[in-house]
């Protein structure tokens, strides 16, 4: 049997990427439509717009959260044998901890492969093509037409290699409980 270089991300990473990717789409149009908000707010009251702009960076975390429970709930129900353990298996309506942590980690994955995205388009060296490149990527994620471009298969590739290296700190852990095995 070959085992697996741990370089090259588990097929679980690569759709962990692709929906978030996905995901992205939709949290950036959420942003849109928060920020035309945010722009009233802040003629009525700058307490306000801290408020709904500190709302703002946060709801990212529950999108994902919510997506991954709802995800695993329809795993569960149509798919059972899909999980590893009992004790895996998603109850209820409202997200367990462990969606918690993917939505966690799924925000820090966005940040991460955007601008880890933004710098390998736009250069290093020049600041304003980097902003400007960051700027372009981070308006484009709401269009459909932009899922299939190249932007978008670098972002992939850097969201799966993220998510590999959460499956291998996660398998490491795992191998010094030996009562989790």
């Amino acid at each position: 049997m070959k085992i697996r270089s741990a370089w090259i991300p588990y097929p679980g990473a690569w759709l962990s990427a692709v929906l978030l990717l996905l995901l992205t789409g939709i949290i950036t149009y959420s942003a849109r439509v928060m920020q035309t908000i945010g722009h009233f707010l802040a003629r009525t009251s700058p307490n306000l717009l801290f408020l709904f702009g500190l709302a703002a960076v946060l709801l990212p975390i529950v999108f994902v959260a919510i997506a991954h429970h709802i995800l695993h709930l329809f795993l569960d129900r149509f798919f059972p044998d899909s999980q590893l353990s009992e004790k895996e298996k998603v109850n209820g309506f409202f997200p367990s901890l462990m969606s918690w942590w993917e939505g966690l980690y799924g925000w820090l994955v966005i940040v991460l492969s955007t601008l880890i995205t933004a710098a390998l388009i736009g250069g290093f060296a020049d600041a304003s093509l980097f902003y400007g490149r960051l700027h372009n990527l981070l308006l484009a994620w709401d269009k459909t037409r932009h899922f299939f471009s190249i932007p978008a298969f670098i972002w992939v590739i850097v969201s799966a290699y993220l998510y590999q290296f959460e499956h291998l700190v996660h398998r490491h852990l795992m191998s010094l409980n030996p009562s989790q095995r």
